[in-house]
């Protein structure tokens, strides 16, 4: 009898096993073994750096050729300062050369010749001869074609305003100095000090107008103002209040309307200022006044009268 087909070695049974197993692996060589030069394999992908520790502190700094930085070093910044201040000193001698030799821009400073003593700014006539104590006068130092208005004539009714501002700021300052030691209510207190403060402001415009414009400006109040002043540093009390704000409202009343009407008619530019200056601190001194509650008809009434 012939062999049977399942003992003979390498028969189809083996040949099955090795396809069902499929290709056969050739063995990886380990990292063990040697390889030619040239042939080691090259990594792929992410592959895993070795650790390496790093020193902790401050490195000296490796040996060779300096690598510029970008900052400025420390003796850049201080030659930059030294070279600032340079220029800003050269600059400063050069502006004070030419403010020196008069070449600053054209401006010439011409000393002035024959200096006179400093203005003290008030214009008061001097009682003498021809005139009388305490009326205005025009200034006898005047000459033609010296001093004229700086801007438009000066009307009479100008002058006339100039006057009895002035006339006006001499007994009022006076009046409102008593009424810190002699007012019975605070609020007639407050209005004295109100009027102080403003008519001293008012006073010093006057003067410095009258004085732009040559006008003479008296230098005490009227013959009735004095005899108001002299009342009231007799009273004191209710007495004073009541006196000291009705004989004040009724003066500013009848001010104020000359005032508003040089206002409307001068046309000289400084009297103009002056009437608009005025109208605020008169307009003001009559609200504060009225404050005080002791203002009466009566005094309202001779107020409307002067109008017509």
């Amino acid at each position: 009898m012939g062999r049977s087909s399942h003992s003979a070695p390498g028969g189809p049974a083996k040949r099955l096993a090795g396809l069902v197993s499929g290709p056969r692996q050739e063995p990886r060589p380990s990292g063990n073994e040697s390889r030619p030069s040239g042939t080691e394999p090259r990594p792929f992908g992410n592959e895993p750096r070795p650790f390496e520790p790093r020193p902790f502190g401050k490195q000296p700094r490796p040996s060779g050729k300096r690598v510029r930085s970008r900052s400025i070093t420390m003796p850049d910044k201080r030659t930059a300062l030294i070279a600032g201040g340079a220029a800003a000193l050269i600059l400063a001698l050069l502006v004070a050369w030419l403010l020196q030799n008069n070449l600053g821009y054209g401006v010439t400073v011409q000393p002035q010749a024959n200096s006179q003593p400093a203005n003290t700014g008030r214009i008061v006539p001097t009682p003498g001869a021809g005139s009388a104590p305490g009326r205005p006068t025009t200034p006898a130092t005047s000459k033609p074609g010296v001093g004229a208005p700086p801007s438009g004539p000066v009307s009479a009714l100008d002058r006339q305003m100039l006057v009895k501002l002035r006339e006006a700021n001499l007994w009022e300052l006076r009046a409102g100095n008593l009424a810190s030691n002699q007012a019975g209510s605070e609020a007639v207190n407050r209005a004295g000090l109100r009027v102080v403060d403003g008519q001293t402001r008012l006073d010093a415009q006057v003067r410095e107008a009258a004085q732009a414009v040559q006008v003479g400006i008296p230098d005490q109040a009227t013959q009735d103002e004095r005899t108001w002043i002299r009342k009231l540093e007799s009273s004191k009390g209710e007495p004073f209040d009541r006196f000291f704000v009705n004989q004040l409202r009724g003066s500013y009343g009848v001010l104020f309307l000359l005032v508003a009407q040089v206002r409307a008619t001068t046309q000289n530019s400084v009297i103009r200022d002056l009437a608009i200056g005025a109208t605020t601190t008169i307009t003001d001194h009559m609200r504060v006044l009225e404050d005080t509650g002791l203002v009466d008809s009566e005094t309202l009434r001779n107020v409307a009268a002067g109008i017509r």
